[in-house]
């Protein structure tokens, strides 16, 4: 193993030109190599090795380069922190404190803040704010409100943050960008799991003849067995209504699992709606015609034991 070999260990492949001549390597080989082997990333940083830069990469470059002041924030580190939904904005937020110098060179930007994480989070080598508030930026720079809902509801839903710390971080980092990501949180906050979900439940409500609804709730059959939890639930008369979106059922597996779910609804006697993102997209009257004629043709047969418990806070709540 060379010896960049040996420092780039836990960095994917990036190095800086003082971690080198820390680990001994002298200026004169550092020029030759940087010259005609690595490729020059920022100043001072090098990837010794081939290949397109992924997040990973282009965020250790960016921590090389700012240095130990510097805490990896923003949609880059949202994305480390594991919210797949997150858009990259092509520039890896790296925050340093308020006696720090803002600007922007390559693919970094480095604003300052005053707000201090004693405690960094690490994701391998490097240094990221915590989730929430990484999420908290992320959300005021995605393209639309429909990505920044996607990513809060992806990021409240696999507890990588809380939502009452969403909203103290939007609160603490200004104007800027806050609508946004208000609104993204309001989403979150209605109990809804997708976009598509939550826009559905909103024209629900605006349907004379149908009563309020539920997001999300859990179910039990009349023995006491769980049912899945259905995304739209009228429940005077066991009436539910699944959202089937191909981004997340459309292999295989998925897909039967998706069928044999509303199957077992049925089985319990629940009256089952299924309704695709495009057709909430593109023909809500249509859904919402087929919605209240389930209804009515539910509320005409005997209701079946099937029990429902809204979820709590943070899950699901009575809509209407």
């Amino acid at each position: 193993m060379t010896l960049e070999q040996e420092v780039a260990t836990g960095q994917w492949g990036i190095v800086s030109r003082a971690q080198l001549s820390a680990a001994g390597m002298s200026p004169e080989a550092i020029r030759w190599r940087a010259a005609r082997q690595w490729r020059s990333l920022l100043p001072g940083v090098y990837a010794i090795e081939p290949g397109r830069l992924g997040v990973h990469q282009a965020a250790m470059a960016a921590q090389l380069y700012v240095g130990p002041s510097g805490l990896l924030g923003g949609s880059s580190a949202a994305r480390l922190h594991g919210v797949e939904s997150v858009r990259l904005t092509g520039l890896i937020d790296v925050v340093v404190p308020m006696n720090g110098r803002t600007r922007t060179i390559g693919h970094v930007r480095i604003p300052r803040t005053r707000f201090s994480e004693p405690v960094p989070h690490h994701h391998g080598s490097l240094r990221l704010m915590s989730p929430a508030r990484a999420v908290a930026e992320a959300l005021r720079r995605m393209p639309t409100d429909e990505v920044a809902a996607e990513v809060a509801i992806e990021a409240v839903q696999r507890r990588i943050a809380a939502l009452d710390d969403l909203r103290h971080w939007t609160s603490l980092l200004g104007r800027a960008g806050s609508a946004r990501a208000e609104r993204a949180l309001s989403v979150v906050a209605s109990g809804a799991w997708s976009v598509p979900e939550h826009r559905l439940a909103h024209a629900v409500t605006g349907v004379k003849g149908l009563p309020g609804l539920w997001l999300n709730p859990t179910l039990r059959d009349e023995h006491g067995a769980p049912l899945i939890s259905p995304d739209l639930w009228f429940d005077e008369v066991a009436l539910a209504v699944m959202v089937h979106s191909r981004r997340y059922h459309s292999t295989g597996d998925q897909w039967d699992a998706t069928v044999t779910s509303d199957a077992e609804l049925s089985a319990a006697g629940v009256v089952v709606v299924g309704v695709t993102p495009h057709q909430i997209s593109r023909a809500m009257p249509e859904v919402l015609a087929r919605i209240a004629r389930a209804y009515a043709a539910a509320s005409r047969r005997p209701r079946p034991g099937v029990k429902a418990v809204p979820r709590g806070r943070d899950g699901v709540r009575l809509v209407g």
